[in-house]
């Protein structure tokens, strides 16, 4: 028998060892030239402060989308807002000083109203989501919003006020989404003969709303309507009033379905009317992925979780196809099939999704026009 060189063999084996090592090294090192050459997308959401649930919900849809996106043109980089809008400008300005045509991805209507004169005196272009109404923004053509809900009301939940009740309340977090859409709602129902009995301001900090509740329940309206940021004081809101055993009809905007709402109601939450999307379609293999990923990470997928997936799949459509980042050529576009539906770009910035009137019956959402049937 061959008696065995262990010395060569133990040269080989070192050799070899130092040629994978030198080929990781190869490949780890044009990994991060590749990662050097890809743009900056900036991340701008409320991750600490009174809305940090949300900006925190919106995070784990992106680490999500990126994990199974592999081939994304950008690096994504998170800022925090800390919920405020003085905050936020001193944050992206810090984050992209000597930054040429920076793109920022900014949440919450006011901080997207801050934000955004900002990043376009740098030559940058902001996606706005969790933004509401486009017209109210500065118009200097930087910035495309991927996700509002105002505009879509006066579609949904509007036409059902209007057509099923004569006396309502409204009840809105003191804020600027909250006030915007109690503006549009008084517009709206005054011109449909709607009588607007009570205006039933919540403040931000506030965690005992019994009065307010009151005041809505004796106010001896057809329904009470209630909009604005999901913070605990619009959560219980919604508990207060269902403590009344005869309470009116109780209806809300899209914010109902944050999960952080849903899991302070517990089953105070079947019955109430909200506007949601249809989160349903798996007709994309993406889709899927996301919805299994945000599973595996013991997530819910809701309506936060489309909106952060689908201003990432916007922004790398963009620059897969070397798209003009301007309002005009996203109105070109005019459509983007979207998680939760298809998403309209509608000119000026603004954008729309179908939403769907829905309620929880015993724990399940339901379409509320099967509902009445």
């Amino acid at each position: 028998m061959k008696k065995i060189d262990w010395k060569k063999l133990i040269a080989l084996g070192s050799a070899l060892l130092i040629a994978g090592f030198v080929v990781y090294s190869n490949m780890k090192e044009q990994k991060s030239l590749q990662e050097l050459n890809k743009r900056n997308v900036y991340a701008l959401l409320p991750l600490s402060g009174s809305v940090a649930t949300v900006g925190k919900d919106l995070k784990a849809a992106m680490d999500a989308w990126q994990k199974i996106t592999p081939d994304r043109p950008f690096n994504l980089i998170y800022i925090d807002s800390e919920s405020q809008p003085l905050k936020a400008v001193t944050a992206i300005q810090q984050a992209t000083i000597n930054k040429k045509e920076p793109l920022v991805i900014t949440a919450l209507s006011p901080i997207s109203a801050a934000v955004i004169p900002v990043v376009a005196k740098q030559g940058g272009f902001s996606f706005g989501i969790n933004t509401t109404d486009a017209s109210k923004l500065e118009q200097n053509g930087r910035f495309q919003l991927v996700a509002s809900g105002l505009a879509e009301d006066e579609k949904t939940l509007y036409p059902y006020i209007a057509k099923n009740f004569k006396k309502i309340a409204i009840a809105y977090t003191n804020e600027e989404l909250g006030k915007l859409s109690l503006l549009q709602t008084k517009e709206f129902m005054n011109k449909n003969g709607v009588e607007i009995v009570a205006e039933i301001p919540l403040e931000m900090g506030m965690l005992d709303v019994k009065i307010e509740a009151l005041k809505a329940i004796k106010s001896g309206v057809d329904a009470i309507v209630v909009y604005g940021q999901a913070t605990l004081s619009y959560a219980n809101f919604f508990k207060e009033l269902k403590k009344y055993d005869e309470h009116p009809v109780i209806l809300a905007a899209i914010q109902f379905s944050v999960p952080f709402v849903l899991d302070v109601l517990d089953d105070d939450r079947n019955d109430i009317i909200f506007e949601s999307i249809d989160l349903t379609d798996m007709s994309k293999d993406k889709f899927k992925q996301f919805h299994k990923e945000m599973d595996r990470k013991g997530l819910p997928v809701y309506l936060c979780s489309a909106y952060a997936f689908n201003v990432l799949e916007v922004i790398k459509y963009a620059l897969d196809n070397n798209m003009t980042l301007s309002q005009e050529a996203f109105q070109k576009l005019n459509t983007f099939d979207g998680l939760g539906g298809r998403i309209y770009f509608v000119g000026k910035g603004a954008s729309q999704y179908t939403y769907h009137l829905t309620q929880y019956k015993d724990g399940k959402i339901v379409s509320v026009e099967s509902e009445s049937k």
